[in-house]
């Protein structure tokens, strides 16, 4: 098979030409290491072994001499090891690729926040037993996850059933006992989700796999929470009606190029007479792409009125005289996104000083202005 490439057709390498890639055809596993020892390694090897022969209905040879090689050469530390099985032609081949690891123990000590995922798996599937790099639900999911301000979300089935998250499994406690919804529900066997299975025996706790739709009667998973935590409330009782309406914005705002010197005085402000702070908030979250149900709320910051969507997806303030003392508070709050109007700040040079301080104290805070 040959690809276009520069400008000239040329000989493709195995891995584009194959079926893995362009099917998705392929198995992959993703394996913890500290300091060159790669944890549950005879356990990982043996699932990638068990899936291939699934799927191919043969015993599938792995490069086991190069995996370990590759894990006596992998710098000191934690890191973690990516094998990449994969159909090409007549056999498979094996890739191995290697990260950083993600998580500090502070983190993993703090917990991790969750969502309802919007894809609702088929329990029917049998490929969700197998991690095959027909991943593409998976990654959409807990990237839209990330984009409102969760660490991940977790799925149901078509039954109801909460089967896992996007790249782990669930369990859920409730008194002295972890349940976890059974493989049949359509979700994959993890290697430490069957680790706790077979070793309950020397835990504190009784494990039980049971469907986790049945854990709402003991209260764990409330429709009320999406996060699935006892006792905080977060159900918004109320409702928002919306009506079509031209843009907030001057035409100005869209096609400045239409204008000249002269008639930009008529325009010092971008946003047309008569429109309020939750008619710019509902255009911003629109043209981010963000869904008019999510929760919002009304913070006081520095004396600024904020608009806070999704935990720290976006913070929107509206308000005048927006300067450095503000844009120090608000960076504390560590927000996705930050949005202020034009006119708001107190001058041009807070305008830059503010841009800087964001950049500065939360660097991953993208800033709008409109």
């Amino acid at each position: 098979m040959k690809i276009w490439s520069d400008d000239k057709w040329v000989k493709d390498n195995d891995l584009t030409s194959s079926d893995g890639f362009h099917y998705g055809y392929g198995l992959f596993e993703t394996i913890l290491v500290k300091n060159n020892n790669a944890s549950n390694l005879a356990q990982h090897l043996n699932r990638l072994k068990n899936s291939a022969y699934v799927l191919s209905g043969e015993t599938v040879q792995i490069d086991e001499k190069s995996i370990y090689a590759s894990i006596s050469k992998l710098p000191q530390g934690l890191c973690v090891l990516k094998i990449l099985l994969y159909k090409d032609k007549l056999c498979f081949k094996t890739k191995i690729f290697h990260r950083p690891y993600l998580y500090s123990i502070d983190k993993l000590l703090s917990g991790f926040s969750l969502m309802k995922a919007t894809i609702i798996k088929n329990k029917s599937n049998w490929l969700l037993q197998h991690k095959t790099t027909n991943y593409l639900e998976n990654y959409l999911v807990r990237q839209q996850a990330l984009k409102l301000g969760y660490n991940d979300a977790y799925f149901l089935n078509d039954a109801g059933v909460i089967t896992e998250c996007s790249s782990s499994n669930v369990f859920i406690k409730s008194g002295d006992v972890l349940m976890t919804s059974p493989q049949q529900e359509g979700l994959l066997p993890g290697i430490i989700r069957n680790k706790i299975l077979q070793q309950q025996k020397n835990l504190k706790y009784k494990i039980k796999e049971e469907k986790i739709e049945k854990a709402k009667k003991d209260g764990l998973f409330d429709s009320r929470s999406q996060s699935g935590a006892e006792g905080k409330d977060e159900q918004d009782y109320g409702f928002r009606v919306y009506r079509l309406d031209s843009s907030n914005m001057q035409d100005v705002y869209y096609k400045p190029q239409d204008y000249n010197q002269n008639q930009l005085d008529l325009f010092a402000d971008n946003v047309k007479e008569g429109r309020t702070a939750e008619d710019l908030l509902t255009q911003v979250m629109l043209d981010w792409g963000l869904e008019l149900s999510l929760p919002i709320e009304r913070k006081t910051i520095s004396g600024k009125e904020v608009f806070v969507v999704a935990k720290n997806s976006l913070y929107c303030c509206f308000d005048d005289g927006i300067d450095e003392d503000f844009a120090k508070a608000i960076a504390q709050e560590k927000p996705m996104r930050m949005v202020f109007r034009d006119r708001g700040f107190k001058d041009d040079t807070a305008k830059e000083n503010v841009k800087q301080l964001l950049k500065q104290l939360s660097d991953d805070t993208e800033m709008r202005v409109i």
